[in-house]
């Protein structure tokens, strides 16, 4: 068992950002297009990062994990809001996505106040992992966001 999420006791958001229909941009137009696409995404993310131990990393295959510290649930769907409509504007092509005919990003939203909640890490995780594949089965191209984590 994991300890329990530490910090100053402020709110902690995690986003899971996920590019949509990935498999089917690298199979038809290839790796170096898919890798174009994640470096794009990549630096989209880094503008999310505040000065204050916020954290953008690849969390595995074409998703990216934002950590923002001293973040409360309704100012990180704001961020994950801002940071789809970025995606989008960016217009990279995707002609074989369902999801339209560029590039677009499912993001999953989880928050847990440290101080309210015995939540480890790994819940965290799972609750912006949930929320994500939730963004991807309401039709791509969305957030969703799991109400604070609680004891």
């Amino acid at each position: 068992m994991r300890a329990p999420i530490r910090n100053d006791g402020e709110s902690l958001a995690l986003l899971m950002v996920d590019v949509d229909c990935f498999k089917a941009l690298n199979d038809c137009h290839g790796h170096l297009q898919g890798d174009e696409c994640l470096r794009e995404l990549a630096q989209l993310c880094a503008t999310c990062v505040r000065d204050d131990g916020s954290l953008a990393a690849r969390y595995g295959g074409e998703e990216i994990v934002i950590l923002l510290p001293r973040c409360r649930m309704d100012e990180a769907i704001r961020v994950a809001e801002t940071l789809r409509g970025q995606v989008e504007a960016l217009a990279l092509p995707h002609p074989d996505s369902p999801a339209g005919d560029c590039v677009t990003v499912s993001i999953g939203v989880a928050a847990a106040c440290p101080r309210d909640t015995q939540a480890s890490p790994d819940a965290l995780v799972a609750a912006a992992d949930a929320s994500m594949h939730t963004a991807k089965a309401r039709g791509r191209n969305c957030v969703d966001a799991r109400a604070m984590l609680r004891a």
